[in-house]
């Protein structure tokens, strides 16, 4: 068994592993190879605020992460900010934790704790693989974006957005 306990800054290499390899894995197959190098330089830069700000969260057994997630207030300049809404951010399992309700999991931990903070839904830009993990837990999706525009190019990668109110 698992349990879910905040980041600090102290797990950020154990972190950037654990997106590396589930990424890796999960995200692969749901891009060309030329957006899914590109996309995987992006999603491994992980914020030191975000997994410092007491709203990042991981699982683990045996001292060994399974997976992450977590949420912040603020929302990026590409999206329009909803009043009381936080936005999802870096939810990875390890392929070895898949459908094991890791994500579940830490999801939950970030909706109690949001909600503790007035905070009354959340918004997530997600990658095209993830959509049926979020959808199966009440999010609905409001439409295709790209996002992050490729550095070099002007190419910009195909995700979703989604939202659920609680």
């Amino acid at each position: 068994m698992f349990y879910v306990r905040e980041a600090s800054s102290s797990d950020l290499p154990a972190v950037v592993a654990l997106l590396k390899s589930s990424y890796d894995v999960q995200l692969r197959d749901a891009y060309p190879p030329s957006v899914f190098e590109r996309l995987r330089e992006h999603v491994l830069a992980v914020p030191i605020e975000l997994v410092d700000s007491g709203r990042f969260y991981l699982a683990e057994h045996d001292q060994k992460i399974l997976g992450c997630g977590g949420w912040m207030r603020d929302v990026p300049d590409q999206l329009e900010p909803r009043q009381h809404f936080g936005l999802l951010r870096m939810f990875a399992s390890s392929p070895s934790a898949l459908r094991c309700g890791v994500a579940s999991e830490i999801l939950y931990q970030c909706v109690a704790s949001a909600r503790v903070e007035g905070v009354k839904g959340f918004e997530c830009v997600t990658t095209l693989n993830a959509v049926g993990f979020f959808r199966n837990r009440g999010f609905v999706v409001e439409g295709e974006m790209s996002a992050f525009p490729l550095a070099g190019t002007s190419e910009k990668i195909p995700m979703v957005r989604m939202q659920r109110e609680f």
